[in-house]
This record gives structure tokens, C-alpha cells and sequence, in this order.
């Protein structure tokens, strides 16, 4: 209720609302809790105790193999132990994203068996009845609902916690970095130096579609590259290659949805967007 009347935007006090609610949430999850003091202790060059290893569950232990790597790259010089730092945990978060994503697949395979036309109204609204406790929607009742909703939170609380955490901190980092352009602009034309380069970032998902929004942009794709302008295009698809100006993510996940055509959703890293976009040094970014 503080946050909520406490003067300030609406942004400000969302934020706080999801920082402070995940805050609390590890300080119940006690393996999150852990797993940041396995952080902690890595980043300061302490290994695990073999015991504690031997506990980790085996969807686990390539979190443990990526913090080793880190305490072993803090006896090194200090470039190497920030550019080991940095990778690892990339990679730490992309493989969180792979296994957040395999769980939910696992959790909602039943959902393949339930057709929505094989349901009438009164059914239809049974299964999505709100009852007016929120304990009571995640783990009570469990007659309106197919699905074991708590066991589905209790798989997800530990990947998806850390996830946040460490995509947080480093997109804030990001933002830190960028928020204040206005006025770094405006210092460097006092100073005449120091100017940021002028460059654009152009994210589309239909760049390789078949229609006329994606040949409209396959043509400005093919005059930014002959004319060598400062714009780049990033997708993310499973079979494009880069080009010069074009940027190509993986995607973490590909799925359709039924009775909306062909079209194909692709997930992608959001973090290797972010590497994108800080070494490109872009000062903006379009999105179609």
C-alpha cells in the first residue's frame, strides 16, 4: 500500500511493485537464496564443496559448471575474469530460458488433448471461473482446472527467479548506461567531442515472411546495404544467415497458433539482443 500511494509515476511504482514482490519471493525459495550465495562466493573465487555438488539436481549442473568457471577465472588477469564473468553468465541465462521453456512444454503437453471447440459455453466458463481468493485460484479447488498449477510454479520458482535476477540487473546496467543521451549529447556539442554515433537498430519479425510488409522491408534492406547506411536490421528466425546490416538470432522456441494461419512465433534471447545493440554502440531503435 506504501508503493502505491507514495508520490512518483506509475512506471516508478510498478517496478518497485515487481522488484520488491521477487525480492520476497527468494527470501522464501531457500535453493534461490542459496544458489545467490553460490554466486557471491564464485565471483570472490570460492569453489563449491564437493558435498553440495553431489547435491545439486541434474537439470542443475550446468549452473554449477558455469560458477566453477568463474571461480577459476578469478585467479587471472582482471580483463579475463570480467570477460569470463560476462559469458558465463549469458549463457547461464540463455540455458535458464531453454529450461524454463522445456518445463512449461512439459506441464502444458495436455493442453494438446483439449480441443476449445469440444466444449460448450457452460463449459467453457466452468474452466475459467475466478474464484475470488487468489490461494484459492493458485492452489485450491483443483475440480475447475485440468491442471496442477502449484506443482507448474514449484518447477518454474528456482530457473525463473534467477532469470529475472540476473536479466534485471543486466538490462538495468544497459539502461544506466543510455538513459541520460539527452544530456551526453548535449554536453559533447558543448565540448565538441565525444558525439555518440548517429545508428539504428531495426528489430522486425517479418523481414523473411511472404508478403508485402516483408518485401517492403527486404528492398530498404537491400539500399542500406548498398549505400552503406548506419542501420542494421535484427530478426530472429531459424534458417536466415547474417548479411552485412543484418543481424540473426536463434530463437529459443518456435511455435504456431492453431486457426491463425502459418505464421510461425519465434522467442528469442532477449540478451543476445542487448550484446546487439551495446556493441553496435545504436542510438536508437526502430520496431515493425
Amino acid at each position: 500500500m506504501r508503493i502505491l500511494f507514495h508520490r512518483g509515476e506509475v512506471s516508478d511504482k510498478a517496478a518497485c511493485f515487481i522488484i520488491s514482490n521477487v525480492l520476497l519471493e527468494i527470501q522464501k525459495h531457500k535453493t534461490t537464496k542459496k544458489f545467490f550465495n553460490f554466486i557471491h562466493d564464485s565471483l570472490r573465487g570460492k569453489k563449491l564443496n564437493k558435498l553440495v555438488k553431489w547435491n545439486i539436481k541434474k537439470d542443475y549442473q550446468f549452473c554449477i559448471e558455469y560458477l566453477e568457471q568463474v571461480a577459476n577465472s578469478h585467479k587471472q588477469s582482471p580483463d579475463t575474469f570480467v570477460k569470463t564473468v560476462n559469458a558465463l553468465i549469458s549463457e547461464l541465462i540463455t540455458q535458464l530460458s531453454l529450461l524454463i521453456i522445456k518445463r512449461l512444454n512439459t506441464s502444458l503437453a495436455g493442453l494438446k488433448d483439449h480441443k476449445l471447440e469440444s466444449f460448450s459455453t457452460a463449459e467453457i466458463t466452468k474452466k475459467f471461473e475466478v474464484p475470488s481468493q487468489l490461494t484459492e485460484l493458485l492452489f485450491g479447488n483443483k475440480s475447475n482446472s485440468d491442471y496442477n498449477v502449484p506443482k507448474l510454479l514449484g518447477n518454474l520458482t528456482f530457473p525463473l527467479l534467477v532469470s529475472l535476477v540476473l536479466l534485471g540487473t543486466t538490462l538495468a546496467s544497459t539502461r544506466a548506461l543510455y538513459q541520460n543521451r539527452h544530456f551526453l549529447n548535449e554536453f559533447a556539442n558543448d565540448i565538441g567531442a565525444g558525439h555518440h554515433p548517429r545508428r539504428a537498430l531495426h528489430l522486425t519479425d517479418t523481414l523473411r515472411d511472404k508478403n508485402g510488409v516483408s518485401s517492403s522491408l527486404s528492398n530498404k534492406l537491400k539500399e542500406i546495404q548498398r549505400a552503406n547506411l548506419p542501420i542494421d536490421f535484427l530478426i530472429c528466425h531459424p534458417d536466415a544467415q547474417t548479411e552485412p546490416h543484418l543481424y540473426v538470432t536463434q530463437p529459443l522456441t518456435s511455435f504456431t497458433i492453431p486457426d491463425f494461419g502459418e505464421q510461425e512465433i519465434h522467442i528469442p534471447d532477449l540478451l543476445k539482443i542487448v550484446d546487439i545493440f551495446y556493441a553496435g554502440g545504436y542510438d536508437r531503435i526502430i520496431c515493425s
